[in-house]
């Protein structure tokens, strides 16, 4: 007789498979697969590993697998999960997996539920058709092996033939167990699609998990009295009646069906115990004050397991659907000195024969009586007020309609009065204009001119329609925001309910605000006053660097002509240089000392507000000013409900984001977002501020984006932009930040165009003149210095001789075949494809063995050298950092340098510190690297080197793969090479070389070399040179 369930294969299983690589070609791999019931299993190496042993690696450093003695063990369950992640899915191919089998299970029973010999078997397997296979089927664990070759199952799959494997292995069996069984396994087999024989097919089980527990209001003589009618999911029309047939609770129950047939309901121990509570209940009634108490906490009286059975949200539905146990209701309201409603006493008396003391309930404000109207006339046939059921009556219909009109006199006087002050033109600066539907402006004259080439060559560029839009969605770095929301020419605007915004004198095409100059600003460097430092600084346990001290003292120069003579100023220092704790020296000393100090608002990227917060409470004493965080829940604390916004704000304006009065408070400080100066621009710009500061300033670089508008809308006596690229794009950028601290200062940004931009950009300024004449009209309000001209460093040297690095055979072979599909493609206009080719160039020069796996490492020459340059650093005992964004990269460097150097890699990406189960923050993961003693390395993507990212104990840097951008690769660089920094650094740009032709790497070394020698040069714009070697390729 067949077992009813498959032999457990304690041997390991092994296969070799042929995986494809990531390329399009066929890379073959010998991989050893292994498993066992318990999952798949994968050999512990401690040395020559490859990509699927760190891969293994970090399964079991992230709790997924398990290192069992000399081997990995990943559970089949936490397969099935991998499976389902789509950050597993580019690397889930070093697991080895077989194909997903096609076949279904057959299943099949012996004997009936009642006998004690039941068995529930897998007969073999079947197709979609139901056709038998006929072959040898083995199966471990969720393989299966069909004729000789080997598939996974799917999760379903696998479930069921557990289940079935567990119940197959219980010796003793008897009827309850038989159904308790089949009803978990029929859902399961339901799942899989398993064939089923006839009787299993139309044997109904059902082993509930959970309970509804239906309410019925009923009324015998005067009481009222609550019927609990217990039910579960697919239960038969008539269990109920089945159920009270018993005086007990059953531990099954067999219902025969109205329309025919036979259910077998199997009562779980937890199940029985609430079922049990409700038998004790008289007919399952419950009345008086005991109902109330079960209304209120059903849970005290079912049990502790009625929490596992019976879901809180479920058993209020049942309450509200049976209007049950009600209370009447008496308002009793309080009038203030103007007449006006002001709160009310709500007296709740149990409508019951039983006397109770009344519940008193209070409506403390107008917004605590709106919800209350509300919640009375919503459309429910039950009225549920704290927690309790309310009559309906005449009499609380015409108190609600007195209280509704009440509060409308209220509305209408509050809303007049919130109307007037935000629409008052007076309470704002003196360049708003007005209020209403943002203008559309001309965008066409800040558009970049410099008679360079794009992003892309015009055969890939967008079309004119629709470049307009993308050209302002491209100034709004922010994963916050949506672009299309914060241009003002966006077409979506118009089927969009229209919003009003501050209007401000754009100064775009004519001057319409100017800002007055005094012309005695400059700053005598041999006469400058010592820099005045507040008390609140921490002078005894920190020191500020000659070049701090210097910036302070210029703040504080130029504020004293503010506001009359001078609108603000650009702090475009170098990054690491302490441009945070300049301005907050700079703002302390201005709260000590001002006569009435006003607030200030500062204006940053979230990331950069919790520096700032961070800075403030390591550097400064309690007597530093009181500080606001005005983002987040702090935000949300602060913001009016939009029910209780100005009708005709509302309506006639669309305007919905407001602070609530006296919103500030103590606070001397206010730090709050990009984003939400831009929201809330009709309350923050109402604020008399004495210093705004806009840190990371390039986002308000676009003349048109509403974030802009609404910086420049602040009334602040003095506004300082702060950015260490001033120019990105275009002179635009730059016309745009002093269009902010010094209105007109440039001109209209029109006659700014003709008279700088234009000129520079296209390079017809030959002698430098104009650009000349713009740098000293700017100077007086600029304060920029360099790290290699103002920090005390060590020297830094780029290191020339590893860019002549020799192509391989292999790499040759792989570069010509895709330089003969991009120019194919770019005949045919595959702009994708073109996109796509251009990144395999990169890859063949970095990472020729990604597409020939089964090649040695001498084909990949630039590998060969890291090796060779690590030896030598490693007898330096220094550490090195090494840069690449590509993650598959990243694996194989981790492969080469544990084979040859014995070393666990750490690998640093942009969501590392996203990612809890990795145990280590970023920050954590980099200050171990750092306290670790000699020679070590850490591989970083490019996407991680932002802020609070500072690794000083490493001073060689390798770009195992280049930017696009020569300041993002310099701000890479600059994750070693800053303050803190005690020994010379080495930077290494390793590039493939060829005798008869420039590869990618050459020319793209090359690009960034001649514009690398205009970063400094804050008027150069940015660049990213994707366009460029497309083109030199095209």
């Amino acid at each position: 007789m067949n077992s009813g369930y498959e032999t457990c294969i304690l041997e390991k299983n092994k296969t070799t498979y042929a995986v494809p690589s990531e390329n399009s070609a066929e890379q073959l791999l010998s991989v050893e697969l292994q498993y066992d019931d318990t999952g798949l299993q994968y050999p512990y190496q401690s040395a020559a590993k490859t990509d699927a042993d760190y891969y293994w690696e970090s399964l079991a450093e992230e709790d997924i697998a398990y290192l069992l003695d000399d081997h990995y063990m990943l559970p089949w369950d936490e397969l099935f999960e991998l499976q389902q992640d789509t950050e597993h899915q580019p690397v889930i191919h070093l697991l080895n997996l077989p194909p997903v089998t096609t076949l279904y299970p057959v299943i099949r029973s012996e004997n009936g539920l009642s006998d004690s010999d039941f068995q529930i078997i897998l007969a073999g397997w079947c197709d979609k058709s139901g056709i038998k296979h006929k072959g040898a089927v083995k199966r471990t664990g969720a393989m299966i092996t069909l004729d000789g070759t080997e598939y996974v199952l799917n999760e379903a799959t696998w479930k069921l033939l557990e289940k079935n494997k567990e119940f197959a292995r219980i010796g003793d069996k008897n009827e309850l167990i038989n159904k308790k069984y089949w009803a978990q396994i029929s859902r399961l087999a339901k799942k899989s699609t398993a064939n089923l024989d006839e009787f299993l097919s139309k044997t109904i089980v059902l082993a509930p998990e959970t309970l509804q527990l239906n309410l019925r209001k009923n009324l015998i003589s005067t009481e009222s009295v609550v019927e609990v009618q217990p039910d579960f999911e697919d239960s038969p029309s008539n269990w109920l009646q089945v159920f009270d047939g018993y005086k007990d609770v059953q531990n099954q129950y067999t219902v025969s069906l109205p329309e025919g047939g036979i259910a077998h309901i199997i009562i779980k121990p937890k199940v029985k115990s609430v079922l049990h509570e409700i038998k004790k209940m008289p007919n399952r009634r419950i009345t008086g004050e005991r109902a109330q108490t079960f209304l209120h906490n059903p849970f005290a009286q079912l049990g502790e397991d009625a929490a596992e059975v019976v879901s809180p949200k479920s058993f209020d539905d049942s309450k509200r659907e049976a209007e049950i146990y009600s209370y009447r209701l008496l308002i009793e309201k309080m009038y203030d000195e103007r007449g006006l409603f002001a709160s009310a006493t709500l007296t709740l008396q149990e409508d019951s024969e039983h006397e109770q003391a009344p519940i008193i309930k209070n409506l403390e404000s107008n917004e605590h009586a709106q919800h209350f109207i509300k919640a009375y006339e919503r459309p429910s046939p039950v009225f549920i007020w704290a927690g309790y059921s309310v009559d309906r009556s005449r009499y609380l219909d015409e108190q609600i309609d007195v209280l509704k009109r009440e509060l409308a006199e209220i509305q209408h006087y509050e809303d007049e009065l919130q109307a007037k002050t935000v629409l008052n033109l007076a309470n704002y600066s003196y360049r708003v204009i007005g209020i209403g539907e943002a203008e559309k402006l001309n965008i066409s004259i800040i558009q970049k001119d410099s008679g360079e080439t794009g992003w892309l060559p015009e055969n890939l560029m967008p079309d004119a329609k629709t470049a307009e839009p993308e050209l302002q969605a491209s100034h709004e770095d922010d994963s916050n925001e949506d672009p299309a929301e914060d241009t003002l020419d966006t077409a979506s605007i118009a089927e969009k309910k229209k919003k009003s915004t501050l209007l401000i004198a754009s100064n775009i095409d004519e001057a319409e605000f100017t800002k007055t100059r005094s012309s005695q600003l400059l700053f005598d460097n041999n006469k400058r006053p010592p820099a005045r430092l507040p008390s609140s600084f921490r002078s005894q346990e920190f020191g500020l660097k000659q070049h701090q001290e210097y910036g302070i003292a210029w703040l504080q120069n130029l504020y004293q002509f503010a506001p009359e003579h001078i609108g603000g100023c650009l702090l475009a220092d170098d990054m690491g240089l302490g441009k945070t704790l300049q301005l907050l020296c700079f703002i302390g000393e201005y709260l000590e000392t001002a006569k009435v100090p006003k607030p200030i608002l500062v204006v940053a990227p979230v990331s950069l507000l919790e520096n700032w917060e961070a800075e403030i409470y390591r550097f400064f004493s309690a007597k530093f000013g009181t500080v606001l965080s005005l983002y987040g829940d702090n935000l949300k604390q602060r913001k009016i409900p939009k029910t209780l916004i100005s009708t005709e704000l509302k309506n006639a304006y669309g305007i919905t984001n407001l602070l609530e009065d006296n919103w500030l408070g103590a606070a001397n400080i206010v730090l709050t977002t990009y984003e939400t100066m831009r929201d809330l621009e009709f309350s923050l710009a109402r604020v008399d501020w004495s210093i705004m500061i806009c840190d990371e300033a390039q986002k308000i670089k676009v003349p048109t984006a509403m974030v802009t508008k609404a910086a420049k809308a602040q009334k602040a006596d003095f506004k300082i932009a702060c950015t260490g690229t001033p120019v990105e794009n275009s002179l635009t950028d730059l016309w745009c930040l002093f269009d902010f601290i010094q209105e007109n200062l440039l001109g209209s940004l029109n006659e700014f165009n003709k008279l700088y931009r234009r000129p520079i950009e296209r390079k017809e300024d030959l002698n430098h003149n104009i650009l000349e004449e713009l740098r000293t009209l700017i100077a007086p309000q600029v304060l920029r210095r360099m790290k290699h001209d103002v920090a005390e460093l060590p020297a830094k040297h780029e290191v020339h001789d590893c860019k002549n690095i020799p192509i391989s055979t292999l790499q040759l072979e792989q570069y010509t075949k895709v330089l003969h599909d991009f120019k194919q493609a770019s005949q045919q206009g595959g702009k994708g494809m073109m996109l796509g080719l251009l990144h395999d160039i990169r890859m063949i020069c970095a990472h020729p063995l990604k597409f020939q796996g089964q090649a040695t490492l001498d084909a990949s020459p630039k590998a060969v050298w890291l090796i060779k340059v690590l030896e030598s650093i490693k007898q330096k005992n220094e550490k090195v950092i090494i840069f690449t964004e590509f993650r598959d990269i990243q694996v194989f460097l981790k492969r080469i340098l544990s084979e040859n150097f014995d070393l666990n890699v750490t690998t640093v990406n942009g969501d590392s510190n996203t990612n809890s189960r990795k145990g280590a923050t970023r920050q954590g993961v980099i200050d171990k690297f750092q306290a670790t003693d000699g020679f070590n390395v850490i591989l970083l993507s490019t996407v991680a080197v932002g802020f609070g990212v500072n690794i000083q104990k490493a001073n060689h840097v390798i770009h195992y793969t280049r930017s696009w951008n020569p300041a993002k690769e310099d701000q890479a660089t600059d994750r070693a090479y800053r303050i803190g920094q005690d020994k010379e650094v080495f930077v290494y740009y390793p590039s493939i070389v060829a005798h008869d032709f420039e590869t990618f790497e050459i020319k793209l070394d090359k690009l960034l070399s001649s514009k690398r020698n205009l970063a400094d040069d804050m008027l150069k714009p940015e660049v990213d040179l994707k366009q460029e070697l497309i083109n030199s390729i095209h």
